[in-house]
């Protein structure tokens, strides 16, 4: 009697904790389509009120968003480390001084906050990649 109370109490937990991580959603960012050829994705650069850079990148083999910026840092003269580390502090001559001020760059997708940084977003055709240099 005490070993089949065991038994379904178990699986009672076992039912309740596979439901907790379901309701939990995905650990990652949401599937994006790989890009097909024609894609498009538009770039914006905004500080001080002011558009620095805009442009269309297409053709990209990659809808990784670091994949991206890379492919056109001839235009963006992000640094390489910080292509590399994930964590943008300069984007075409202009620096996120932290230190004087708290600026830095806000990084969204189509107007939304990304929930993730720039080496895990993916974008697909017509999705805006935009950096805003923000105080605060």
């Amino acid at each position: 009697m005490i070993r089949k109370r065991f038994i379904i109490i178990a699986a009672i937990v076992l039912v309740l904790t596979a439901s907790l991580f379901a309701a939990c959603g995905p650990f990652g960012p949401p599937y994006v389509p790989p890009p097909e050829p024609g894609d498009t994705v538009g770039i914006l650069i905004t500080a001080h009120g002011k558009t620095v850079l805009e442009f269309e990148a297409g053709d990209f083999e990659s809808n990784l968003v670091v994949d991206i910026l890379t492919e056109h840092n001839d235009k963006l003269l992000i640094p390489q480390a910080q292509l590399d580390s994930g964590f943008i502090t300069e984007i075409a001559g202009i620096f996120a001084d932290w230190n004087n001020g708290e600026w830095w760059w806000m990084f969204e997708i189509n107007g939304d906050f990304s929930n993730f940084g720039i080496r895990q977003a993916r974008v697909q055709n017509g999705d805006i990649i935009s950096f805003t240099l923000t105080q605060g």
